[in-house]
């Protein structure tokens, strides 16, 4: 069994030393890691450097585990917000956007495989969106569904214990360590 914990990136306004330090305590606790591994969007860059840095590990880059694919930008985030919503109330309907979720949550189930192959099952420490850790915590759990997207602020994590038999890919746990600021 792997461990992967998959961090949240940080927001747009980039990550506080303070966070980083955080998030390397709760790695340094949870995993064994042997890389960061992010999406190829640019919010996970900064995220997953500094990580790396701070962990002393190598820093790659799986594109499987980018977030669904919503093709407009809109105009308020009420707006995006409302969309989103009808995208987790239809999961196998391709809503404003290039993929269903049922089509996204297949796509980083593949990563998640691809990874677990790259890396013999070892842990990993994922930096990715925060619609894909809610579709991974979906697979383990249906009651990870638009409430905990919404819910997801910068750097809030998710250890998916993950089972390999050199065939199929099961995740079966999904643990929550949310990383709010006081």
């Amino acid at each position: 069994m792997a461990i992967f914990l998959a961090f949240r990136h940080a927001a747009e306004e980039g990550v506080q030393p303070d966070e980083i330090e955080a998030a390397c305590t709760l790695a340094r606790i949870i995993v064994a890691p042997v890389a960061v591994v992010i999406s190829a969007e640019p919010l996970t860059q900064e995220t997953g450097q500094m990580l790396a840095k701070a962990l002393e590990l190598p820093l790659v880059t799986e594109k499987g585990l980018g977030p669904r694919l919503i093709a407009p930008r809109f105009a308020t985030r009420d707006r995006f917000l409302e969309v989103a919503e009808e995208v987790w109330r239809k999961p196998n309907e391709t809503i404003w956007g290039e993929e269903s979720n049922t089509d996204a949550q297949a796509r980083l189930i593949r990563a998640l495989f691809a990874l677990l192959i790259t890396y013999s099952a070892r842990d990993l420490i994922l930096v990715t969106h925060g619609s894909a850790l809610a579709l991974l915590a979906n697979q383990v759990n249906a009651n990870f569904h638009f409430e905990f997207w919404s819910s997801l602020h910068a750097l809030d994590a998710v250890a998916f214990e993950i089972a390999y038999d050199g065939a199929e890919v099961a995740l079966i746990n999904a643990t929550v360590y949310p990383m709010r600021r006081a």
